[in-house]
Parts: C-alpha cells; structure tokens; sequence
C-alpha cells in the first residue's frame, strides 16, 4: 500500500463531515432557542468525538464554540478599537510599489484588455454573420 502524506498513518487530512455537522450546528444556534442551542452544541461535540474514537485519538479542532463564548464576543467599542489598530500596525507592514512600477502595470492591464475586447468584438461579429447567413 502506497502512502503519499507525510504521516502516513493518519487518515484523511479534510474531515468533511464533522465539519458539515459543525455547520449545522452553528445556524441552529443562530436561529433557535436556548434549549435547540445546547443541544446542538453537545451533539456535535459528541459527533467530533466518536470521529476521532474511529482514528483512534482525541480530536480538539472544529468545536463547537460555546454559547458563553459566543455572546462574549459581541461588538463592544474597545473591540472595534483594538481591531483599528491591528489593522493601522498590518497596513504598516505593506510594502507598496513605487510609481514606475504601478504606471507599467495599469499599462500591461490596459493594453490587455483592449486586445481581448477587440479579440471579443471580432468573434462575436463572425458569430454574427455565420448565424445571418444560415438563416436566410
């Protein structure tokens, strides 16, 4: 038997149905109430469980989050300010191009599109009289 992962005892490397299950789970904890929420939330976890009992280990990706947790990262001001900076010390971290670059780029792309525009015209004006020209 011909193994191509690097561990080659480990089963598949995209689970998809506990994640399927997951999802599941989430919109019923969007949309119901309390009692739908903890239910959902035990049964898939126990659903993750018994995956990783059949490959005999303890998975801990794709958990259900909580729902304490869930309501504990509601939009507060502080979160939005915390988020602002993070994304002011990314944009710092940006290495733009210069001028000469951005000009000589937005040419190629300019010149590109005028060729396939015209290539686009042509074929569809032959298309056109093809289709004339049998229908008479």
């Amino acid at each position: 038997v011909e193994h191509r992962t690097p561990n080659p005892g480990a089963g598949g490397s995209n689970p998809s149905w506990p994640a399927i299950a997951l999802y599941f789970a989430q919109e019923l904890v969007r949309s119901g109430s309390d009692k739908q929420k903890l239910s959902a939330c035990q049964s898939t976890e126990s659903m993750d469980y018994k995956m990783a009992a059949k490959k005999g280990e303890r998975s801990t990706k794709n958990k259900p989050v909580a729902v304490e947790q869930q309501a504990a990262q509601k939009i507060s001001p502080a979160r939005i300010k915390e988020f602002a900076g993070e994304v002011k010390s990314e944009f710092k971290k940006i290495v733009w191009p210069d001028k000469k670059v951005t000009i000589g780029s937005t040419g190629v792309v300019l010149v590109l599109v005028f060729l396939v525009s015209v290539y686009l015209g042509a074929v569809d004006l032959f298309i056109g009289k093809l289709v004339s020209y049998i229908l008479r």
